[in-house]
C-alpha cells in the first residue's frame, strides 16, 4: 500500500528527504521523522526487559508500543471512513487505562509489534497525506478535520516516544 518507497521517504538518519520536493505537508514530514524514531527505539530496546514497568513508571516498553499502534488505529482509521486494521486484542490489550498485569492473552512479539508499525506508518500516509483538511467521517474528541485529528494522535505517539525513553533510561541499560 505505500506510495513510494520507505528509503525515500526517511534517510538513514531519521531525517526526512525528498519530502518537500513532493509537496507534503509539514505536519506528514514530521509525522514519518517520529515513526522513524519509534522504530528505532523499539529495535534497540532491551528485548529482556519488554514487560518490565521500572518503579515510578506506569507502562512497560511492549505496552507502550502496542498503546501507540493502537492510538492510531482506533484514532484515524474509523474516523476517515475506513475500518481498524489491528486485530481486535491489541484494543483490549493496549488502550488508555489497561496494564500488562491484567492481560489474559498472550501479547504480541516484538518483531510483531515492529512489522505494525511500520506497515501502519504507511496506511497511515496512505489514508492522510492529501486529505489533512478534509472532514471526519465520524466525530473524534472535538475535531473537525482529518489534520486536526492526525496533529492530536501524532502527539500522543510523541509522548509515548517520550515516556519509552524513560522507561529505558530508568533501567540504566543503554540501547543496543
Amino acid at each position: 500500500m505505500a506510495t513510494f518507497d520507505e528509503r525515500e521517504r526517511v534517510g538513514e538518519d531519521g531525517t526526512a528527504r525528498d519530502l518537500a520536493d513532493r509537496g507534503l505537508p509539514a505536519s506528514i514530514r514530521s509525522f514519518m521523522k517520529l515513526r522513524h524514531e519509534t522504530i528505532v527505539l523499539a529495535e534497540h530496546a532491551p528485548e529482556e526487559r519488554l514487560n518490565d514497568i521500572p518503579a515510578g513508571r506506569a507502562a512497560s516498553l511492549r505496552w507502550l508500543i502496542g498503546h501507540v499502534l493502537v492510538v492510531w488505529d482506533h484514532g484515524l482509521f474509523p474516523k476517515v471512513g475506513d475500518s481498524w486494521r489491528l486485530p481486535p486484542h491489541y484494543h483490549t490489550l493496549f488502550p488508555e487505562g489497561s496494564s500488562p498485569g491484567n492481560w489474559t492473552v498472550m501479547p504480541p512479539s516484538l518483531d510483531e509489534l515492529l512489522r505494525r508499525l511500520r506497515i501502519q506508518k504507511d496506511d497511515i500516509l496512505d489514508a492522510t497525506e492529501r486529505h489533512l483538511d478534509y472532514p471526519l467521517a465520524e466525530p473524534f474528541l472535538d475535531f473537525a478535520t482529518v489534520g486536526e485529528a492526525f496533529d492530536y494522535l501524532a502527539g500522543e505517539e510523541r509522548r509515548c516516544l517520550n515516556e519509552m525513553r524513560a522507561v529505558v533510561a530508568a533501567f540504566d541499560v543503554p540501547l543496543q
